[in-house]
């Protein structure tokens, strides 16, 4: 799988017209890999990172390709990148950043779905801060400072109601991204748009994380530490000023508030 992976990345970086070439079965068989190996549980055993590597290049020269993943299928393959986020092996990891950020990329910072941009962002942010796992703690931090810029830029219209924050009430379900109520959240400045939203989820979970906690036995410098690489990178990337985002939306830069809270 490692040498298929390999070529593959290969092909798709030296061509990027690929899936010009190729015919619908052989597209089929690309999209398979991945499900064929977990089901062969190929991950496991001596030299299963080397496997899990070459499952996130595969990942990047899919989505390189152009090669179309349904909505069912880029989940199934955000599965695969969490996984491999949590591996200790930091060659595993770095695949498994690069591979998330071209996948985010195609198939969750859609400018119409705000949704979904929003459960990306808060789905690592919750892990990133209450999971019992240091080791998806860690994964989870520096897949936050690893979205990209897209996630962040501000879509067309209102937000839909599903997705409207609200402050936590007793017996009330809570969005899918929101965080736990220890993680304070200015709800208040995040109603003005999607974009602040997501960014204002990001900054606290990775603020929250990048303290020492207070149970002694929940405590992991290697989360803190890359809590902080990610606010460095966010912070470098999207600077104080707004700018015109790929997606044709405008990107939130940091407000000084959020930048307050940062440092």
């Amino acid at each position: 799988m490692l040498g298929c992976a390999r070529v593959l990345y290969a092909l798709a970086v030296s061509l990027p017209t690929l899936k010009m070439y190729l015919v619908a079965e052989q597209v089929s068989s690309i999209r398979m890999i991945i499900p064929r190996a977990e089901r062969a549980r190929a991950y496991t055993g001596r030299g299963g990172e080397k496997v899990r590597e070459a499952a996130c290049e595969v990942v990047q020269a899919s989505l390189l390709a152009s090669i179309p993943f349904s909505k069912k299928g880029a989940l199934r393959i955000l599965y695969t990148i969490r996984e491999c986020l949590k591996h200790p092996q930091e060659t595993v990891q770095q695949a498994a950043l690069k591979a998330l950020h071209l996948l985010a990329s195609r198939n969750f910072a859609k400018p119409g779905d705000i949704e979904a941009r929003l459960r990306l962002a808060g789905q690592f942010a919750g892990e990133s801060i209450s999971n019992e796992n240091p080791a998806v703690r860690r994964g989870a931090a520096l897949a936050l400072g690893c979205l990209p810029i897209a996630v962040f830029a501000d879509a067309e219209g209102p937000m839909p109601a599903s997705t409207q924050p609200t402050k936590a009430a007793a017996g009330k379900r809570q969005p899918s991204w929101a965080l736990p109520p220890s993680v304070p959240l200015k709800l208040e400045s995040a109603c003005r748009s999607s974009g602040a939203l997501c960014l204002d989820v990001v900054l606290a979970a990775l603020v929250q994380s990048s303290r020492q906690e207070a149970r002694a036995s929940r405590r992991d410098a290697e989360t803190r530490r890359n809590a902080c690489t990610s606010l460095a990178c966010l912070v470098e990337s999207l600077g104080l000023s707004s700018t015109p985002s790929d997606t044709g939306g405008t990107c939130n830069g940091l407000t000084q508030g959020q930048l307050d809270g940062v440092v």
